[in-house]
Parts: C-alpha cells; sequence; structure tokens
C-alpha cells in the first residue's frame, strides 16, 4: 500500500472501456452510458465512467493511503495480455504465467467494483442482525457502529486479500472466447464480471465463483467475452454433441442438427484454446443481459442502441437494481 494522490480511480479499468468506445482510435475516447435508474442514454467520456474519487483510498497510520498504485500495476499486467488474446482471437497465445496473472486481475475485477463495496456492507449488516436474532442479545453491545472510513478500510482489504482464493477458483474453470457475430457487439457495465447458474441449489444460494455448473462472463472488447465454465460443461458437452451426431446418423427429422453440431464443435475447439467460437445472435443477447442484470446502475456500449436493457426493465422493473447476493 502508497500514498497516491490519484483522484479519480478507475474499478472498470480504463484500457478495457477503451475497447468499447464509439471510436476505439479517438484520443479522448467515448462510450455511450445506459442509465438503469433513470432509463436514459448518453455519451459520456471514457476517463469518466466506471470510476469513483479516491475509490481505494483509505487512512492508514502514515495517513491517506492507497491501493491504486497495485492496482495500476496489474491493469497494465492484464492489459499486454488482452491485447495479445484480441490480436490471435484465441486462448492458447498466452502463457501459464500470462493466464495466471489474467485469473488475478479477473479475481480482482469481482472484488474492486462499487457494487462489491456496497454487498460487503448488506452482507455484514445482514450477519450481524442474524446473530443477534439467535442470541438474543446486542452484538455490538453498547461499542460504536462501524463508520465509513471503517467500511472503506474493509473494502480495501477485500480487495487485496480475497483476490488470491477467488484467483485459483476461476484458474479452475474451463475458459473459452465467444466473438460476436459481424455488426453486433457486447454490453459492459459497472459490475462487468457476471454470473448465470441454471442449476437450483435452492437456499444455498448457485451464484458464487465456486458453484457447481456456474457460468461467468467477462467482456474484452465490443466483440469478444471471455467465458468461464465449471468443469463439469465439458462432459456435458461431450455427450451433446455424441447425442447430435447419433440422431443425424439415424436421420433424425431436424433442420438445425448440423448448425448445432458445428456450435458444439467450435465452442469445444475455443475451449481448447483454439479460435474464438463465433456465437448466434441469441448468445450475444444471452451475455449482454447478464450485464443488464449485474449492472449497479451502468451499462455500456460502443452504440446507443440499449433496446435490450429498456425491453428488460420494461418488463420487469426489477433490473433497475442489480443481482443480490442473499444471506439468511
Amino acid at each position: 500500500m502508497k500514498q497516491n494522490n490519484a483522484k479519480k480511480q478507475h474499478f472498470v479499468p480504463r484500457f478495457i472501456l477503451n475497447r468499447f468506445a464509439l471510436d476505439p482510435k479517438a484520443k479522448n475516447k467515448q462510450v455511450f452510458v445506459f442509465d438503469k435508474w433513470e432509463e436514459r442514454d448518453y455519451l459520456n467520456s471514457v476517463k469518466n465512467v466506471g470510476c469513483q474519487n479516491g475509490c481505494y483510498n483509505f487512512e492508514g497510520v502514515q495517513g491517506t493511503m492507497s491501493l491504486e498504485p497495485q492496482l495500476m500495476q496489474l491493469d497494465g499486467w492484464a492489459s499486454g495480455i488482452i491485447s495479445k488474446i484480441i490480436h490471435a482471437e484465441r486462448l492458447d497465445v498466452i502463457s501459464p504465467s500470462e493466464h495466471y496473472k489474467l485469473g488475478l486481475f479477473l479475481a480482482v475485477q469481482f472484488t474492486r467494483t462499487k457494487e462489491y463495496k456496497d454487498n460487503i456492507k448488506q452482507f455484514t449488516k445482514e450477519l450481524f442482525d442474524l446473530a443477534e436474532r439467535l442470541s438474543g442479545a446486542r452484538i455490538l453491545n453498547g461499542e460504536p457502529e462501524p463508520t465509513a472510513q471503517d467500511d472503506q478500510s474493509f473494502f480495501v482489504s477485500q480487495v487485496a486479500g480475497a483476490a488470491g482464493a477467488f484467483t485459483n477458483i476461476l484458474l479452475k474453470k474451463i475458459w473459452f472466447l465467444y466473438k460476436a457475430p459481424k455488426n453486433e457487439y457486447f454490453y459492459i457495465s459497472d459490475n462487468p464480471l457476471v454470473r448465470m447458474n441454471h442449476k437450483d441449489m435452492g437456499p444455498y444460494g448457485n451464484l458464487g465463483l465456486a458453484s457447481p455448473e456456474v457460468e461467468v462472463y467477462m467482456p474484452l472488447s465490443r466483440s469478444l467475452t471471455l467465458g468461464m465454465l465449471c468443469p463439469s460443461f465439458g462432459d456435458k458437452f461431450i455427450f451433446s454433441l455424441g447425442l447430435l451426431k447419433a440422431q443425424k446418423g439415424l436421420g433424425v427429422d431436424d433442420p438445425t442438427i448440423d448448425s448445432q453440431i458445428a456450435g458444439l464443435e467450435s465452442l469445444m475447439k475455443a475451449m481448447q484454446g483454439g479460435p474464438a467460437s463465433v456465437c448466434s445472435s441469441e448468445n450475444v443477447e444471452y451475455v449482454n443481459h447478464l450485464q443488464v442484470c449485474w449492472a449497479r446502475r451502468y451499462v455500456y456500449a460502443p452504440k446507443s442502441d440499449f433496446d435490450l436493457a429498456r425491453r428488460m426493465l420494461a418488463d420487469n422493473p426489477k433490473f433497475k437494481q442489480s443481482i443480490k447476493p442473499t444471506f439468511s
């Protein structure tokens, strides 16, 4: 931790946001922003989005300290690695050490957002409330409530401390690249490492990074998204591919079989580090809808087309708020 004078600090790295700019080659890059709370969109400078004044600052023995210098170094590593991936459109161009550094970057991205900070605060409150209900006594017992400074210091410690465990979880997953079809693009948001799980695990929850069958997605550019899947998906895809080929061999009347086989084969090659799998328009919408679901407030895109986000909010206003972890 070091003293740092940087006022505006990005919790979504600027080098990532640059890849979603209206003109990625412009000197002063701009990105379209959709505000879920106010249901409006506008154009803003990349330097002014996905950031907060003093986001990683905290009060230490020697005065105001910051995690920002370490995060800038990590972002520098990740920028070069992601540039290599984007240029090649495949994952096998990076070394094992680069794979680890990218996993670390993604783990830190998971913990560095305003949404994660809000969730820590809410989780701590719910934990205290539950303990008090079970014990019938006040936990703090006259002690002062945590201050905003206490909350900030705890948040910074989580960004620095939780990354190791989350890195190992992410590195155990199957990685692959999705490529958007021509003239389509991915969203990114102010809480960009998103999850989905179609397996119901009841009260235990199913959206943790280590949850069985969880899917994790992180947009790298307007045209590429990094997917990370539970290893169990590998066997499922092999089984599904074999089943489709068997159905084709038996002459099953399904005009979509060939496209399903081609899609699965492309995805499985991508999961082995090969070329990015060009996904369908439905896949793009699926990944983009997760960005809307998990966004704390803002969704970013290279164009002002936020029809998907507007439809989602019209169909269900609960999407104005991000998906929240539960504790009971």
